[in-house]
């Protein structure tokens, strides 16, 4: 009697391709959601930008005083976005007749059954330029 080896079976090929699929869905499951609120930042970075330029003041002391108050309410809204570090960081500067707008924040990753954290730190960036 001849006997196949063709046959399904669960191999070393088969697990090592089973704890890769599982290893991208754990990577998706943790790291996805603080990437994904990052270009929500990064959005809401690109609105503060365009608000900052859309008001044409005349002195840097106006520009102060409405780059504190767009300041505020961006921090307001990357909070409910979610961010929770404590020190994030919103800068807007004016460049010429641009306008640069940062955030500077961390992400706490915490991982189960190994007792381990990962510290994700990100500082994305928006420069617009005003239309001559």
């Amino acid at each position: 009697m001849l006997r196949s080896n063709a046959g399904g079976g669960f191999n070393l090929v088969s697990f090592l391709l089973l704890l890769g699929v599982a290893a991208g869905i754990y990577g998706a499951v943790k790291f996805g959601p603080p990437h994904w609120r990052k270009w929500q930042v990064k959005e809401a970075l690109g609105d503060t930008a365009s608000r900052f330029l859309g008001n044409r003041s005349p002195s840097p002391e106006a520009d102060l005083e409405i780059g504190t108050e767009l300041r505020v309410s961006t921090i307001a809204r990357l909070r409910a976005l979610g961010v929770e570090d404590p020190a994030l960081n919103v800068t807007i500067e004016r460049q010429g007749t641009g306008v640069a707008v940062a955030a500077d924040y961390k992400e706490v990753v915490r991982h189960p059954f190994v007792n381990k954290i990962t510290v994700l730190i990100f500082r994305p960036a928006v420069v617009l330029e005003r239309a001559p």
